[in-house]
């Protein structure tokens, strides 16, 4: 086949691609309708990365997972804009590397603004004036010192996602002519409203609040591991000997954890889960 031949052919399919991204768009609007009338919000996180991981496993190249992933990406933007865009919030004191994590997690169709701290940022959602904040992790981790963790997150906040940033995006996804400098990996997370039911099968974020300063013991390590997770990291929160930010792992079994960990740690201590959700993908 020629070159033209060639380009017919690619004409072809992408008339069908185009007819078959608007038939999937109306059924998302049939969605949107129904989610409406339930009262859910049209941000499912633990949906759309099922979806991702399905698609993936059906690829078969020579289309790269990348690939694949950046065109669902502007996909599924699309279509919860078809629903009601998508309001994020982002830190805008973060050199552009704030709105670019939240521009390669979420895409184009979605609304996006900015605000100078964490707490202007956890205050949208509280005001319901955004949907998702994305913050960094030494954001978080400062929230956690200054705020009642115990209380936002058991009852009004949760993290529901993470994105990894690997230090090499590309600045073209920016608006700008602006440069994004080279920086080493660094890791958001996605903040949203409600304590919706916990799927503690992919990770789980928490903080441990100590009942005396020190560090945790390989006794916490085997805990976790003895409930069907695995430690990822342990980190004192900005350098407390009191408050640690625990990322873990697998299947945990969050009720029998923490009735172990106060039996070993005493009634003092305290487990605040933050959030659960799959298992982070890398963006960059």
């Amino acid at each position: 086949m020629n070159l033209q031949g060639i380009r017919t052919q690619i004409d072809k399919i992408d008339f069908q691609v185009v007819d078959l991204l608007n038939e999937r768009m109306n059924l998302g609007l049939q969605i949107g309708k129904l989610k409406r009338e339930g009262g859910y919000s049209v941000f499912a996180p633990e949906r759309e990365e099922e979806l991702l991981k399905t698609l993936e496993e059906r690829n078969t190249g020579p289309l790269r997972g990348t690939g694949l992933r950046a065109i669902y990406r502007e996909i599924l933007s699309a279509s919860r804009a078809s629903q009601s865009k998508l309001r994020i919030v982002y830190l805008e004191n973060e050199r552009f590397h704030g709105f670019l994590a939240a521009r390669v997690r979420f895409g184009a169709s979605d609304c996006y603004r900015g605000a100078r701290d964490w707490k202007g940022a956890i205050e949208s959602l509280e005001n319901d004036e955004a949907d998702v904040a994305v913050i960094p992790r030494r954001a978080l981790c400062d929230a956690l010192i200054k705020l009642s963790a115990e209380k936002l997150f058991s009852r009004l906040l949760r993290v529901c996602g993470e994105i990894n940033l690997d230090g090499e995006s590309p600045d073209d996804l920016l608006e700008s002519s602006h440069p994004i400098p080279k920086k080493e990996a660094e890791q958001f997370f996605i903040l949203t409203k409600g304590d919706e039911k916990k799927n503690t099968e992919g990770k789980s974020l928490f903080l441990f609040l100590a009942p005396k300063p020190g560090k945790l013991s390989s006794d916490f390590q085997q805990l976790v591991t003895n409930n069907g997770g695995s430690v990822k990291s342990v980190e004192s929160v900005l350098e407390s000997e009191t408050r640690f930010l625990c990322e873990v792992e697998g299947g945990l079994r969050w009720e029998q954890f923490t009735e172990e960990a106060l039996r070993h740690w005493g009634p003092s201590a305290r487990l605040v889960l933050l959030g659960t959700y799959p298992c982070s993908h890398i963006y960059g």
